[in-house]
């Protein structure tokens, strides 16, 4: 069940883990040991952060994710899933997480960014699906490529990625998270 003035946060910092959570579970609706910690409300600013979904949600929830990530590409179908399942109710917003182990994290952060430039939250997104549906698409290249399907401009969107002209906006996000 949803319910209103939820923050979700989903952290995924996965990226290296050997194995992933041993089960997936909902925690019971009774008191536990859970209940009676007080721990500090942490707001993340979405600022101007890219999101889709219920644009008066009554979850919200913040993705912070390396696009290079493969356990960041196996977590998108589940939040498309419960997007669709709650078009109404969920609305997620996208924050940049390239990990310095990743060689290929920053320019496609970069590539989304450019995207976003030159189309709005729809040419990220676009851009974001490709990606994560072609993780083994990921250089230069085949970047470019995908700009041109989406009807980018590709010098600009070449040149966003090689002087890496988004940079502070992935920095921003670096520091909140």
């Amino acid at each position: 069940m949803l319910r209103a003035s939820t923050l979700l946060v989903l952290f995924a910092l996965a990226c290296g883990a050997t194995h992933g959570p041993a089960g997936v579970g909902e925690l019971p609706d009774v008191a536990g040991p859970w209940s009676e910690q007080r721990l500090p409300r942490v707001v993340v600013p979405l600022d101007d952060a890219p999101a889709r979904g219920a644009e008066h949600p009554l979850v919200t929830m913040v993705v912070f994710t390396d696009l290079e990530c493969r356990y960041c590409q196996g977590m998108a179908p589940v939040i498309a899933q419960l997007l669709a399942s709650h078009p109404d109710e969920l609305r997620v917003h996208y924050r940049h997480l390239p990990l310095p182990f990743h060689e290929h994290a920053m320019e496609l952060a970069m590539a989304v960014e450019e995207a976003r430039a030159q189309l709005g939250d729809r040419g990220f997104w676009a851009m974001h699906d490709r990606i994560f549906e072609r993780p083994t698409e990921l250089t230069e290249r085949a970047l470019v490529e995908h700009a041109r399907i989406l009807g980018l401009d590709v010098g600009r969107f070449a040149e966003a990625i090689r002087f890496q002209s988004h940079a502070s906006r992935v920095e921003d996000d670096l520091t909140v998270a």
